[in-house]
């Protein structure tokens, strides 16, 4: 009999490694504050999908005076921005400025819109709101907002609602386009002195040195604390506002939990403890 062809063991090759996913490009700054504005407009025209897609999946967002944190993007623009657009349907955020160093993006906004709708458990007064606000927001290298923190007076918005009797700024208007500003830092030797000078003032406060803050101000300095009724006009002005403040919380005390410059501006993020201990009249 012929012998049988030995068989030939074929051995498959290898299957080829699958190339590893592109690793996402790192956005500038001018490029992620292009992406906060986008989703400013998208938060302004209501889109609820443009919003949500805003959002990293675990992010947070929130107003300072309030304990109610949201987390994730659903839940923030259902439980945050949902209830607030059906209080005031024709709610308006419009940009006054921007400022940006790296990931940090923090926005000065006016609020402007009509309550018709029920708000904080309260019926519709039909009155108009206009208050001044800010926003302070951290973004993914990617362009998605990680987290955003509201600064906004509510007790300014309630007595112009007529909520309270209580005295404070009249609703002001929309600004127009010429007149915002978007600045992004550039890591120049004014921002950095300009954060030191704000390092000794914060210093000087703690202290609650008048001398020493007020040999920071020119003659013709103002403060504007949104929630008062009114702006502190002129170093005098200020120095007595100081005064009152220390005499009233004699252990008032600040901390920076962000500080950075752009361009003639600095941002400085601060949590105030103090016990009130004194009077306050104004």
């Amino acid at each position: 009999k012929p012998a049988k062809p030995e068989e030939k063991v074929v051995e498959k090759a290898p299957a080829p490694t699958p190339p590893e996913p592109p690793k996402p490009v790192k956005l500038t700054t001018a490029e992620l504050v292009k992406r906060f504005e986008e989703c400013s407009t998208a938060a302004a025209a209501k889109d609820l999908v443009k919003l949500t897609g805003c959002y990293a999946d675990d992010a947070t967002a929130g107003v300072i005076d309030s304990d109610q944190i949201y987390t994730g993007a659903k839940t923030i623009v259902e439980g945050f921005y949902q209830p607030f657009w059906a209080a005031f349907p024709d709610m308006i955020g419009s940009t006054q400025m921007t400022l940006a160093n790296g990931n940090s993006i923090v926005a000065m906004q006016i609020l402007q819109g009509t309550n018709t709708g029920p708000f904080m458990g309260m019926a519709p007064t039909g009155k108009k709101i206009g208050l001044t606000s800010m926003i302070v927001v951290e973004m993914t290298d990617e362009g998605k907002i990680r987290s955003e923190i509201h600064y906004a007076d509510m007790a300014t918005m309630i007595g112009q609602l007529g909520m309270a009797k209580i005295p404070v700024r009249p609703v002001v208007g929309l600004m127009k386009a010429a007149e915002k500003l978007s600045i992004i830092a550039s890591d120049s030797k004014t921002e950095s002195e300009n954060v030191a000078l704000i390092r000794q003032s914060n210093d000087a406060f703690n202290k609650h040195d008048l001398a020493a803050l007020t040999m920071m101000l020119t003659d013709d300095a103002a403060m504007y604390d949104y929630a008062a009724p009114a702006d502190a006009l002129g170093k005098k002005a200020i120095e007595a506002g100081l005064k009152e403040l220390f005499g009233a919380f004699s252990d008032m005390r600040g901390a920076s939990t962000a500080l950075w410059g752009a361009g003639d501006y600095v941002v400085n993020v601060a949590e105030w403890t103090g016990t009130n201990d004194g009077d306050m009249k104004s």
